[in-house]
Order: structure tokens, then C-alpha cells, then sequence
């Protein structure tokens, strides 16, 4: 009895991974989401290269990477490309820091495919080279699009102590193929009032003192053009992000339609014991 149960329970266990073994098959496929053929043929490329030893962890709205840990890469004499050679000018790098750049942005661009990246040296523009305590280097790329930064986008690329890349992790968008225009037809002006007219429905504004303004920063709302996908559907959209605080309190966040004036989305960043009265907007 003692057998049967272990044998049935093995089963038990066994089945999600079987069937996720066979759906990582079918990823290429036309009847269900996952991994596109292109993806998985630059991943066998890089197990091959490797030796085997990588794993992955998938976004499974985007089917982007997540997380991919493995003999990724080695660091050699590669500049970067000509945008992260200015970003390296202006952060001050030294010559070893801009080759662990250059390394990086060679192996985003060998597995482009892989990463659903058309142009991985113009997209991924370094943010910051850090070394921790253990001397790994860590070096933070923020995702742009036609020079537009990709809302809440990026992607972490690991350098141990031998200089081998050993691992890359981050949540970001495949490069846009859905965008209408890169060229917005709304005004920041006109977007701004469009999110403080509906912010002001159901949220009171009152006067912040200007010391506390002085404190915070802040100096009225403000509205910067990011790429925003939908959490949903990945659609993407030119949009605005526009900055609101409307009292002491709370700081809104709105995303209006750069080409015409719908708003997308809307949070308030301030942590509140309760939901806030406004959630996300679903495009009609």
C-alpha cells in the first residue's frame, strides 16, 4: 500500500513538469502562447555554447527572459556601442568597467532573438556599473525605444570576480512592433490638464505650503513621454506619464494616449491601509 501511494504521488508531482516539458515544445507552435521558435533555436545555440549548464525563467505575458543563469559570457576588449560609450563618458567609467559594458551588450546583441530585441545596443542604455563587496559587478540597462524610455523596463547583467557573465535577470518589453507612432499628436500641456480634470472628480485639491513643495521637490505637475504597455494585452502606446500631487498626501501617477488623449492608467503611489479610490483605466 505504502508503494502504491509513493508511486502515485511520484505521478502526482511529475505531471506539471511533463506537461510543461511538452508545452515548451509547442512554444513555437501557432495554437498556444510561449517562447517563438527564433527563441528557442538561440537558446539550444547558447546551452551548446555553454555547455548545457543554463537556466531560464520566462515572462509569461511577454515571453521575454526573467532570468537566465548560466557560463553566459566572458569579458573581453569589446567597446560598446556608440550610446552606452556616452553613457560611460558621463558616468565616468574606468577602462575595465566600460569593457564589462561592452561584454554585456555583445551578448545581448549575439542573442537578440532570444531576448525579442531588434537593436539591443540602442534599447538597453546602461543606468549605473556597481561592484558589491565580493567584487561582482552588476550593471543596470534601462530600456528605451526610438530614444523614448519604455515604462518600468529593464534589465540587470551580472559580471563575476573570473569575469564570465553569469547571469541576467530584469522585466522588460520586446522591442515595439504594435506602436501606431513614435510621434505624439497630444501636447504635454493638453495631457497634464487632461489627467488633472479627472483626477479632480473624485480626489480634493488643497494648496501645499511652498516649504513643503521646496521639500519634495515638487513644482506642479509635470508630464514626461514614456512607451507604456497595457498589463494585459502588452499593446503598446505613446503616452505621457503625468506626475500629480494634488495635496500633501497623495502623488498620482497618470498615462494619457500621446496620440489621442485617452488615459491608459492611473495609480496612486502613496502607500495607503486601503485601496485607493481609482484603479487602472482599461482603453475602450
Amino acid at each position: 500500500m505504502r508503494q502504491w501511494f509513493i508511486s502515485t504521488m511520484s505521478v502526482i508531482l511529475l505531471f506539471p513538469l511533463l506537461t510543461a516539458e511538452r508545452a515548451v515544445g509547442r512554444h513555437g507552435g501557432e495554437d498556444m502562447p510561449g517562447p517563438s521558435r527564433e527563441q528557442l533555436a538561440a537558446l539550444d545555440k547558447l546551452k551548446r555554447k555553454s555547455g548545457g549548464d543554463v537556466t531560464i525563467r520566462w515572462n509569461e505575458r511577454n515571453w521575454t527572459p526573467t532570468y537566465l543563469r548560466g557560463r553566459l559570457g566572458v569579458v573581453r576588449d569589446i567597446r560598446p556601442g556608440a550610446a552606452n560609450r556616452r553613457r560611460a563618458r558621463q558616468l565616468e567609467l574606468s577602462e575595465a568597467a566600460i569593457r564589462d559594458v561592452g561584454a554585456a551588450e555583445r551578448f545581448l546583441k549575439t542573442y537578440k532573438r532570444l531576448f525579442k530585441i531588434r537593436h539591443p545596443g540602442r534599447e538597453f542604455i546602461l543606468r549605473e556599473h556597481a561592484v558589491d563587496s565580493l567584487g561582482m559587478r552588476h550593471l543596470t540597462f534601462d530600456q528605451y525605444y526610438k530614444g523614448i524610455p519604455v515604462w518600468a523596463s529593464n534589465l540587470i547583467v551580472h559580471i563575476n570576480r573570473a569575469g564570465e557573465i553569469y547571469a541576467i535577470n530584469g522585466r522588460y518589453e520586446p522591442t515595439p512592433r504594435r506602436l501606431k507612432s513614435a510621434k505624439e499628436r497630444i501636447p504635454a500641456e493638453r495631457a497634464i490638464q487632461i489627467a488633472v480634470d479627472d483626477l479632480k472628480r473624485t480626489v480634493q485639491f488643497q494648496t501645499i505650503p511652498p516649504h513643503v513643495n521646496e521639500a519634495i521637490k515638487y513644482r506642479g505637475p509635470s508630464a514626461e513621454k514614456v512607451i507604456f504597455h497595457e498589463r494585459d494585452t502588452g499593446r503598446p502606446h505613446l503616452a505621457w506619464q503625468v506626475s500629480i500631487r494634488p495635496n500633501v498626501r497623495d502623488h498620482w501617477y497618470y498615462f494619457v494616449d500621446a496620440t489621442d488623449g485617452r488615459i491608459i492608467f492611473r495609480y496612486n503611489a502613496t502607500a495607503q491601509q486601503k485601496p485607493s479610490p481609482l484603479g487602472p483605466v482599461k482603453p475602450q
